[in-house]
């Protein structure tokens, strides 16, 4: 019954142009966040939501049809935009709450500040191909008969790149202490939730099985990024585990949680 009435609202919107709209905004923005992408993003994910194979045909029909570079090249520029975890915001951010500069409002604001918009971005994308639309998955890759083409999968592992690094980054700062503290508790549990985001899309961008996804992942970075991530699993969760502070737990979870999707992604590689 839930199904039905999600569907039946979600056709509402998709008989007005909604899936249009959505395509058309986020192009328009060229790449620059804002209020407009963050509740247009919202919009199209709710429209898909569940994977509505008709809402997914009518944006790939629009794409195609109107060779629309410019909706690639805004997720393209909103990626690289991204923010990642920023280890010296967070010092300059601590030592200013030290000193007592920084209100209580403004506690942890400064870094990664935009993990809702980051999830929002990979979780519109990943249900764009959700189902197995290997229409969609294909051309996430490559536009064809367009003059500019953009590879997302790739551009996903960037981005992916970039937040594996930041994590490492602070898994260091840390590596040092008896414990991770609240704030940087607070700050590794959203890079998580980010990069278990991105996974879970790199794995609808291939399950299938997308074979040219799969080879295009094959011979990116992207092992760069799970040889990243397996180093700091191993040695986040020997800390963690041995920590004699219970609050260290429901960080673990979540770390093992990431794991989990990094390896059902990899097992959807191998299809």
């Amino acid at each position: 019954m839930e199904k039905q009435r999600l569907l039946y609202q979600q056709s509402r919107l998709h008989n007005r142009g909604a899936a249009e709209m959505v395509l058309q905004m986020i192009s328009a923005c060229k790449g620059e966040t804002g209020p407009m992408v963050s509740t247009t993003l919202k919009l199209g994910i709710s429209i898909l939501n569940g994977g509505n194979s008709e809402v997914q045909r009518k944006m790939l029909e629009y794409l195609k049809d109107k060779k629309d570079v410019g909706f690639f090249l805004s997720i393209q520029a909103l990626m690289q935009t991204c923010c990642v975890l920023d280890l010296n915001a967070f010092e300059r951010q601590n030592k200013a709450e030290g000193l007592g500069m920084v209100s209580e409002e403004g506690t942890n604001e400064k870094v990664m500040a935009d993990d809702e918009f980051t999830c929002d971005l990979f979780r519109f994308l990943q249900l764009l191909c959700e189902g197995h639309n290997n229409d969609f998955q294909n051309y996430l890759r490559t536009q064809t008969g367009s003059t500019t083409t953009i590879n997302i999968i790739i551009c996903t592992v960037d981005y992916l790149l970039r937040l594996q690094e930041s994590i490492s980054d602070f898994y260091w700062y840390y590596s040092g202490k008896d414990v991770i503290d609240e704030p940087g508790k607070k700050n590794f549990s959203k890079a998580m939730t980010v990069a278990k985001q991105i996974f879970n899309s790199l794995t609808e961008y291939i399950q299938g099985p997308c074979t040219g996804n799969q080879q295009s992942l094959a011979h990116s970075r992207l092992w760069d990024a799970i040889v990243g991530f397996l180093h700091v699993f191993a040695h986040m969760m020997m800390k963690l585990a041995q920590g004699k502070d219970s609050s260290q737990i429901g960080l673990l979870k979540e770390l093992l949680d990431l794991q989990k999707d990094m390896v059902v992604m990899l097992l959807s590689l191998l299809e």
